[in-house]
């Protein structure tokens, strides 16, 4: 069973992706406004239940990262034994300190990469900022990847390949076909 946990409380969108209500959630919880167990939702994918964000936090919490920090997230996070994995979309890295604590309270890091968007260096900033906080960082997932605007890929539909930088002397983008 996989669990999927909204934790970016400022602008939180799994529940636009799975079209459910977002007036239960993660920030309920945080805020003891609703047990854990009322707040986590069944989705229509087999074996995958969601906690969302939930509303917005009222302006008394000056940033979500004070409820990260302490040791609500933790208590959280360690009643969800029914769960085989669970999965934590937080903020980006760059913007805000919630996926800093969330990485010291989690197994592993994946960090997720806009193709073309995202510059290396802010890749490279982030990653060393995780490394600080001693997370371990499983690896990066590129989103948004067009291959066919890379220089680099396989052909759909067509037996085909091509190498962006030439690939034994060829020109740079000549098609070759397999062997």
């Amino acid at each position: 069973r996989i669990l999927l946990i909204d934790a970016d409380l400022r602008r939180p969108t799994q529940h636009k992706l799975f079209q459910m209500d977002n007036s239960v959630g993660l920030s309920s919880v945080l805020m003891e406004e609703v047990a854990l167990k009322d707040a986590i939702q069944r989705t229509h994918v087999p074996n995958m239940d969601v906690l969302l964000g939930g509303p917005q936090l009222p302006p008394s919490v000056n940033s979500p990262a004070e409820l990260f920090d302490g040791d609500k997230m933790t208590d959280i996070l360690a009643q969800l034994t029914e769960y085989d994995i669970v999965v934590i979309d937080s903020s980006p890295i760059s913007a805000v300190a919630n996926p800093l604590i969330l990485s010291r309270l989690v197994d592993g890091v994946l960090m997720v990469v806009f193709a073309g968007q995202t510059p290396r260096e802010l890749v490279v900033q982030c990653a060393n900022r995780l490394k600080e906080m001693h997370a371990n960082i499983l690896g990066a997932v590129v989103n948004k990847f067009d291959y066919r605007r890379s220089g680099y890929g396989y052909g759909y539909g067509y037996y085909y390949y091509r190498y962006g930088y030439g690939y034994y002397g060829e020109d740079r983008d000549q098609e070759r076909k397999p062997t």
